[in-house]
């Protein structure tokens, strides 16, 4: 995964209208969109990247946190209250859920 396919999903996700092609011509939203992954990767406890085409290595559920977590930000941006509020919502969720590690337990009586 990189940045760019976070990105993608986040504006699809999110319902913001950005063709693909408007998005990676503009250097602003460029720098955007790279502060936007990298402030949310960092909130995930993940390495940061220094460009959109960096591949990311994240677990299934950190990637699923990421995307929920840039399109939250990209609702907040555009200004979509009630979209970045159920976003904000689902983000914090799969965030807790991504940060959970547990491991298989197995319920023993005490000898």
């Amino acid at each position: 995964m990189t940045g760019k396919t976070i990105i993608d999903m986040a504006y699809t996700l999110s319902g913001l209208d950005m063709r693909e092609d408007e998005l990676y011509e503009q250097e602003e939203l460029l720098r955007k969109s790279l502060f936007l992954v990298n402030q949310v990767l960092w909130d995930l406890n993940a390495a940061t990247v220094s460009s959109l085409d960096t591949p990311i290595v994240l677990t299934s559920k950190e990637a699923d946190a990421a995307v929920y977590g840039v399109a939250r930000l990209l609702a907040a941006m555009s200004g979509y209250t009630s979209v970045q509020n159920e976003l904000t919502e689902l983000y914090n969720r799969k965030r807790a859920a991504a940060r959970s590690h547990t491991a298989i337990r197995i319920n023993r009586l005490p000898v």
